[in-house]
């Protein structure tokens, strides 16, 4: 995540309050939906439900999410914001993969996107989430996720999605910065724009591997 602020006092007399103030009463989230990947099936909030109880607190406080598409020298992916009324803002990029894939599969991408940028931005965990990650990390390892089933799992988009809810589901054993070294390595420094479907499953495999190595380690 990049914080934008003009000063530091600036940042710590907006948002940083904002945030507190958010988080101190922040809300509960029942998981609304059931998603099926072969044999495994799990629960989670939708965005539709995740929009209902978590924008209301974020205007009472003078918070805003933006979550816009956007193409960078990153490649494609999505610029998700959380806006302060002072004009101060925190901001991440999740990418997407290839802008040419099928409209279904960039659509689907996006919603997922959306969804865990905004429970990443604002701290929210829908009830219900595993503590320590080993149930989903175990399921993840031997069938990948998917909220529609259209959707092809092998397609980057797909694949990219759901190596970022490994990450949201580690309890932060691992983050972005994990997953942005594990893919340099694999694909030998490419852009994201440039990472193949090949390159994120051996990626996601990696993942798995470093989420099992760090949590045996505490």
């Amino acid at each position: 995540m990049t914080v934008s602020k003009t000063a530091e006092t600036q940042y710590y007399n907006g948002i940083a309050p904002a945030l507190v103030a958010f988080q101190r009463s922040i809300p509960k989230v029942a998981k609304d939906a059931t998603a099926k990947a072969g044999a495994y099936s799990y629960d989670y909030a939708t965005l539709d439900r995740l929009v209902e109880v978590i924008f209301p607190k974020l205007t009472e406080v003078g918070l805003a999410y933006t979550a816009v598409p956007d193409l960078t020298e990153l490649g494609f992916g999505l610029r998700a914001k959380l806006l302060h009324e002072s004009g101060e803002e925190i901001s991440g990029f999740y990418p997407l993969g290839n802008p040419n894939n099928p409209a279904q599969a960039i659509g689907s991408a996006i919603s997922y996107a959306r969804r865990y940028a905004l429970l990443s931005l604002t701290g929210v965990a829908p009830a219900g989430e595993d503590d320590d990650g080993a149930s989903a990390s175990a399921a993840q390892a031997s069938a990948p996720q998917q909220e529609e089933a259209k959707q092809p799992t092998s397609s980057a988009a797909a694949l990219r999605a759901e190596m970022g809810e490994l990450i949201t589901n580690s309890g932060g054993l691992v983050d972005g910065d994990d997953a942005n070294a594990v893919m340099d390595k694999i694909t030998g420094g490419k852009t994201p724009g440039g990472w193949t479907a090949a390159d994120l499953k051996k990626g996601k495999a990696e993942i798995v591997k470093l989420i099992a190595q760090r949590k045996a380690a505490k």
